[in-house]
């Protein structure tokens, strides 16, 4: 965020994604920049409205 706020989203289904909810769609731009990264990586996210730099946090598995 450009607030330097942590944010967590959750990778999900094309048919369970939700913007409002932080909940994205492994197809979408954000998604396709943090598939692949760790902890402690820098990841590119290429919005229209500018490029934002994204510090990987932490990753985590969510149980059911």
């Amino acid at each position: 965020e450009a607030s330097g706020a942590a944010v967590t989203y959750q990778i999900v289904g094309e048919d369970e994604a939700d913007a409002t909810q932080n909940r994205i769609a492994p197809q979408s731009p954000l998604a396709r920049a943090l598939i692949g990264a760790g902890p402690g990586d820098l990841v590119t996210w290429r919005r229209p409205s500018g490029v934002v730099e994204l510090e990987i946090l932490s990753i985590a598995a969510l149980t059911p």
